[in-house]
Order: C-alpha cells, then structure tokens, then sequence
C-alpha cells in the first residue's frame, strides 16, 4: 500500500472500485431494461386530412365508398436501420361498379414507395350487387424515421395507399384496423410488432402556401405497423464494450501515479485507443440520418471524455487523498448512469 507523508493513501482500493462498478452495472442494467421493454416511437406520422362520416354526410353530393383492406403476406426485405422495406401482399376493393369504374381503383399507388410487380385484378360480383377487386402485388417502400434514441429505438411505419387518379368528390375510402392483416412475424429479425392502425383521408398536393385553391386531393388510406426492439442485445452490443473499457480504464486509480506513471500511460492509452477503434463498429451498425445526434454518438462522448478525465485525474494527481479520488470515481460513474436514467424519464416515460 502507497502512503503520503501523515499515513494518507494516495491509491484507491480495488474493492472500491470494483463495489461502484457493480452499483453502477446494475443501476444501467435496470434503466436499459426499461427503456427497451418501454414502447416510444418518435417517427414523423404523415399529414393527411382525415374525412370523418358527418363531413360526408354534411356535403350536397355524398361521395360512395370504396372499403379496402391490405394483406401482407412475407417481407422481402425487413430493414429498420437502413429504412429498406420490401413486402409481398393483397390490396382489395370492395365497391359499386355502377357508379365507380374498375380503373379508377385500379389506379393506386404507395407514398414514398413503388409497386415492383402488380397482378392482374380477380373481381366477382356480390350477391350486393358490389364488386370485389383484389390485386396481389409487391411493395418497395420506405418510411419517415427518427433515429434519435438508437440503439433504443422503437419505429413505426407508415403505409399510405393514394387514389392519384381519383378526388373525394369520386368516391372516398373506408377501412379499419380488422381489414389490415399482416401474417409475417418479424421477431426473428430483432423487432415485434404492439399495435397496428388505419386512417382513412385525403393527400393533400399543394402548390401555393397561400393559395389552397391550387391544391390536389387524393383519396388515401394511412396503414401504421409500430414495432419495438425484442430483447435487449442490440443495445448491449453497443454500450457494453464502451462500458467495460471505461470501467478498465478506472483500475488506474489502483496505481501509484510517482512509481508506474508510464504504466498508467501505457494502460490508458490502450483503453482510449480501443474506444476509438469500437467507433468505427458504431458507425457501422447506426442508421444513416441526416446529421442529427443519435443517443449512441453522446454515449460514445461520453465514455470517450470520462476516460480521458481518469487518465488525466490519475496521471497528475499525485498529491491528491484517496477521498476526492473516490468522490471523483462516483461522480463520473453518476455521469453515466444519470444520462441513461435521462433518457428513461424524459424520453420514454
């Protein structure tokens, strides 16, 4: 054991060390456990005037009504991180074919997504007097997305099927959440789906801010499938080796600054080194935004200047009591742990 002059230690215990480190991993392990068990999608929804039966009913000519529902049978391509999306499925048109003609439904097209392949229509007549249409096709697509909380994140995309060649004074749509099916389970994929929704409306095309009279309106039906990350690992993928170097990066302390100063310096370093190098594996692994900060850019801040700061603290601390070295150990451990604790009160509560 080092002293200073008076029997005052100069090192910080092991067993110190060790007893924050693991008040501290189990401090994380609960608020990571529940921001990820904790739903909170903070993706964009889509403006769309939404047409509810007393406007209809309050028009002079009451449009008819075209109920649909969309089936997605298997996902092609299930990329939430790269916003790639490609699904295989139904769309269905139920209508009056006396007053509504088979290619003004035939016309529909996905916002922000494109129809690689669409089948031949099967129609019968109903007994109604009503015409059952039904199109197999095979949707790329894309969705608006907020990556902010990665590697926290939970989605939801959006699915909005427009009439392009038809207004609301053609007809409009009527849909609910019971004619939405998806049979595909992507929990395989890392994610599981918690709630689905339908709205049915108007795409809005405007061309002048203060002139709504230029504006085009297309019927349309918004499909909404939230997802939310199952399990925990890839979260843990990404925090756990900057943790554990922070933590290494800690035993420094243990060190006596006058005798192993090259030691320190050699094992710091190391450790700072491999957190630079781990950021190439976070770049990697995070979606692509538009320049926004992600969660995992200020955790990797983070980590990166408290393991700077030890390394500084340790190296040139010679003279300092094993008190304030131990106050300075909970502090940047309460760093860590409180911005984690952030993120669980302020952004998913």
């Amino acid at each position: 054991m080092v002293y200073k002059s008076g029997n005052e230690k100069v090192i910080v215990s092991p067993l110190f060390i060790v007893s924050v480190i693991a008040i501290a991993s189990v401090m994380l392990s609960f608020f990571v456990y529940k921001i990820t068990t904790t739903a909170a999608p903070y993706d964009p929804q889509p403006k769309i005037e939404i047409i509810t039966p007393k406007q209809i009913a309050q028009q002079a000519l009451v449009p008819p009504i075209v109920r649909t529902g969309l089936q997605i049978k298997n996902y092609r391509k299930f990329d939430l991180v790269k916003n790639e999306f490609i699904f295989e499925g139904t769309v269905w048109f139920d209508f009056d074919p006396s007053v509504i003609s088979l290619d003004s439904v035939s016309n529909f097209t996905f916002e922000k997504g494109e129809i690689i392949e669409k089948m031949a229509p099967e129609s019968r007549l109903q007994d109604t007097g009503r015409l059952f249409t039904k199109f197999d096709i095979r949707v790329k697509f894309s969705s608006d997305m907020d990556y902010s909380l990665f590697p926290f994140d939970d989605h939801t995309l959006y699915l909005i099927l427009v009439a392009r060649h038809a207004t609301p004074n053609d007809f409009v749509f009527e849909a609910t959440p019971r004619e939405f099916v998806i049979e595909h389970d992507v929990t395989s994929l890392g994610w599981k789906e918690y709630d689905r929704q339908v709205r049915t409306g108007a795409d809005i095309q405007r061309f002048d801010l203060f002139n709504n009279k230029t504006d085009v309106v297309h019927p349309c039906v918004e499909y909404s499938i939230a997802y939310q990350r199952s399990g925990v690992r890839y979260s843990l993928t990404i925090i756990l080796p900057m943790l554990v170097l922070f933590f290494v990066v800690m035993f420094a302390f243990t060190l006596d600054p006058e005798r192993y100063r090259t030691g320190i310096l050699a094992f710091c370093t190391a450790a700072i080194s491999a957190l630079l190098a781990f950021r190439f594996v976070i770049e990697n692994m995070s979606p692509l935004t538009g320049g926004y900060f992600l969660v995992s850019d200020y955790l990797f801040i983070i980590f990166l200047l408290l393991s700077i700061a030890v390394f500084l603290f340790s190296m040139f601390a010679e003279h300092v009591g094993t008190i304030y070295k131990k106050i300075f150990i909970v502090l940047l451990n309460s760093i860590i742990v409180g911005y984690v604790g952030y993120i669980w009160i302020m952004w998913v509560l």
